[in-house]
């Protein structure tokens, strides 16, 4: 029911008396003269279920009107009276309704027929509880389809708590049916004039995308419906660009609502690439061609031929092209620079995208596309080992934001791990302290993929990313000190430094890279209802030494019991003493030699395929690679830290892939085993025909690696090929450990 508003209200007293009569000085919905609209108020009576109410409705018409577009209908209607009898602790309800002439032809009679329909439900409620009624049984299951995708982390709450209400005011200002997109302030104020910035594809979708797809196609639909005011805005430059070159500053029409003394609106020109890349990274995280087709093929070769209209060729190496005067992300060059690296960068991966999307839909591209491409400059200072943010940055002046720490996540450009480091040093130093909210996710980003050595800043940098948090409700404010409230920009950057950064999800062409870390101080945390291909996954993380998660509860025996007992017939007991790890205060049953997380010197990760058809996921280890199958409900199991993962769009043929149910069991053996005299294979005790493969297993090895190390030395044959051929022994894998 996306137009209707329901409030719930109780009353108690002291005394005997059963019910009362409860007398309101005031409406909760009551009549408003907003200054933003010219209205009207009247009321009518309407049958609800046989009985006659009274109906207030309010229809205001907008007094601003963008260029070209018609002036917007709001009309409510609402249930109102002065009094009403009241039992004790019972629940009540006031109820409204809303429509508008974006949405419907008629608002006014669409809003009264929706608060009727409303209000006889709710009458009906009333008889068994409101809290067990329909209306409220909608509104629940709706909400809890959302948050079947979420993040629970042991041992933070603060960090649990900050991406459930994160997500929460993200999705209370978005709908898969009403793509209007998403604005810096939310719904819940007027910040920015509530328009569409950079904010929503760079900053607030990648959370989306992962998590509800369906959501962040309305988001998509939002710019292809204004394509032709993008087309509009790069013929109105002297001279005319061609293509679509979107608005800064975007609302209801598309056109530019930048105010003109703001230089941004004219030169800050990055975002239509922005938006070529959400295109992106939706096609390849959902594989939708009639998206691609229909939307993504004219929006984004547009956006290719803005940027061929847009460039400069050098005059002295033909083959280069600059992109001069614009504003970086860095809003303090709010004059133009010439070759922002931001800027280049995202335009050199449209241009790019245009040529893969032209050839997948059956299009010859544009030659200029790929040529353009190949040429942009991409500045770079190779004594400091460091990337300027334009050509001429003064090293040492203070930026804005985060401008060139987002090159290698979101944008994925490839760069060495010194020149990435030296980034993220450079740019911390001189980034405004009071500026927005969302840049210390991205060095939380950038620090979590540096792995081992840097966990300190990693750590520093993620609290710091939603520290602007304000409690009791969790809302963001645009700075430490305030600005714009609630601030979702702010919360988009934080859940990406969350959930990419974290749990090391890219979405690349053709795979989902999965790479998990644990954040300080947690001892287990889980991703779940990441959606991939019409696929429904899960990433579970448990630290080193962290509880073992209990598989099966014996509720009949006593406390008592369950600490005495010890081990009965090839099991072994133990008392949960409760907390949400093991589910409360009950006796645990494990196989004897069953692992424990303890047995780990790394920890263990769960990927378990939890809805849609099998997915082939393959380890990009080049020391060790290998592929299995994972089948709906079954889980792989692999060591924390070992790598990353790809879960693949479309693979090689499925039939020939064991089960990686199977196939986890000895991967996560091989990772995990040490050299202490415990016999266990994950799972299940170690059998004398498991010891005994164990054993001509390190035979094996140990001829095979005598013989590599002839062979190395007159063949020059490397440690890796070296460790491919011993694969053909007991094991596909001899750990440095056991070598």
């Amino acid at each position: 029911r996306p137009s209707l508003m329901v409030m719930e209200y109780s009353a108690s007293w002291e005394g005997a008396a059963a019910s009362v009569d409860v007398h309101f000085a005031k409406r909760a919905l009551h009549p408003a003269d907003f200054g933003d609209f010219t209205s009207i108020t009247s009321t009518r009576q309407c049958s609800v279920a046989g009985q006659e109410r009274q109906i207030l409705t309010w229809i205001g018409t907008t007094v601003g009107v963008e260029t070209g577009a018609q002036p917007t209908k709001v009309a409510m209607a609402a249930w109102v009276t002065s009094s009403e009898r009241m039992e004790k602790r019972r629940w009540y309800a006031m109820a409204a309704a809303y429509r508008t002439s974006l949405d419907s032809a008629d608002p006014e009679a669409e809003a009264v027929a929706d608060l009727q329909k409303a209000l006889e439900d709710l009458q009906a409620d009333q008889v068994s509880g409101l809290k067990a009624g329909k209306v409220f049984a909608e509104h629940r299951a709706a909400w809890a389809k959302l948050w079947e995708s979420g993040l629970a982390v042991e041992g933070r709450l603060d960090v649990e708590q900050a991406v459930k209400s994160s997500a929460y005011y993200i999705l209370s200002s978005l709908r898969e049916d009403r793509p209007y997109s998403l604005s810096p302030g939310s719904l819940a104020s007027n910040a920015y004039n509530g328009h569409t910035f950079w904010d929503t594809e760079t900053w607030m979708y990648p959370g989306v995308l992962i998590w509800w797809p369906e959501l962040a196609r309305s988001l998509i639909q939002y710019r292809y419906n204004r394509l032709e005011a993008a087309e509009a805005k790069a013929k109105g430059y002297s001279p005319p660009y061609r293509g679509a070159m979107f608005s800064w500053e975007s609302a209801f029409s598309g056109s530019e609502t930048c105010p003109p003394d703001w230089s941004m609106g004219q030169l800050e020109q990055h975002i239509s690439a922005d938006i070529a890349f959400a295109v992106r990274q939706y096609y390849y995280a959902t594989g939708d061609r009639d998206m691609l087709e229909e939307v993504g093929y004219p929006l984004v070769s547009k956006v290719a031929e803005f940027y061929v209209s847009r460039v400069t060729q050098d005059t002295v190496d033909p083959s280069k092209y600059h992109i001069e005067g614009v504003v970086p992300p860095d809003e303090y060059e709010d004059k133009g620079v010439k070759d922002s690296i931001y800027t280049n960068w995202v335009a050199k991966a449209a241009l790019l995208f245009a040529v893969e999307v032209s050839k997948a839909v059956g299009v010859t591209p544009n030659a200029k596309w790929a040529e353009i491409a190949e040429g942009l400059v991409i500045v770079y200072d190779a004594a400091k080992k460091t990337h300027p943010e334009f050509d001429g940055y003064k090293w040492g002046t203070n930026i804005k934001q985060a401008d060139v720490v987002l090159l290698p996540y979101p944008f994925q450009m490839p760069m060495s791990k010194e020149s990435k480091l030296h980034d993220l040093e450079v740019y911390a130093q001189v980034t405004d302290s009071d500026g927005p909210a969302m840049t210390w996710g991205m060095h939380a980003v950038g620090y979590i993929t540096a792995g081992k050595g840097y966990e300190a800043q990693a750590s520093t940098n993620f609290d710091r990313s939603f520290a602007n948090v304000k409690a009791p409700f969790d809302v963001w404010t645009e700075t430490p000190t305030g600005g714009a409230i609630n601030f979702i920009t702010g919360a988009g950057g934080f859940l990406q430094a969350a959930t990419f950064g974290y749990f090391g999800l890219r979405i690349q062409d053709g795979y989902l890279a999965v790479q998990p870390a644990l954040m300080a101080n947690a001892t287990s945390a889980e991703l779940r209802g990441i959606r991939y291909h019409g696929r429904t996954l899960s990433v579970h993380v448990r630290g080193a030494g962290a509880p073992w998660a209990c598989h099966e509860y014996v509720d009949s025996q006593d406390e008592n019991w369950c600490k005495t007992v010890g081990t009965v017939e090839g099991y072994e007991y133990s008392f949960d003493g409760g907390g949400a790890q093991c589910g409360g205060c009950r006796c645990c049953r494990r196989q004897l030699g069953e692992a424990h997380d303890s047995d780990s010197a790394q920890g263990l990760v769960t990927l378990t395929l939890v809805a849609g058809p099998a997915i082939a996921l393959e380890e990009a280890s080049t020391r060790s690679p290998w592929k299995c199958l994972l089948s709906t409900g079954t889980a792989a199991r692999l060591a924390l830290g070992s790598g990353p993962v790809h879960l693949l769009a479309s693979g090689p043929n499925t039939k020939s892939l064991e089960d990686c149910a199977e196939h986890s069991a000895q991967v996560v053996y091989h990772r995990l085993y040490s050299k202490s005299s415990r016999q266990t294979v994950f799972g299940q005790p170690a059998s004398a025909q498991t010891q005994a493969q164990r054993a001509t297993g390190y035979a094996l090895a140990l001829g095979c690696l005598a013989s590599l190390a002839l062979l190395a030395a007159a063949a020059g044959l490397s440690r890796a090929v070296g460790r491919s051929l011993c694969r053909e022994g007991a094991y596909s894998e001899i750990t440095d450990d056991h070598a």
